[in-house]
């Protein structure tokens, strides 16, 4: 059985913030996952 790999991932920005964030931004762009940054509105 292959392990589950996604194609499209959802990263909040402010993630960066913590260590955490930093290594599943860098592990999701080893798998060459589609990333899409949510980038918050100003109404």
């Amino acid at each position: 059985m292959k392990p589950f790999v996604p194609k499209l991932v959802y990263f909040e920005p402010e993630a960066l913030s913590y260590p955490l964030g930093k290594v599943l931004l860098a592990f999701f762009h080893r798998l060459r996952c589609s990333i899409l940054r949510n980038i918050p509105i100003m109404v």
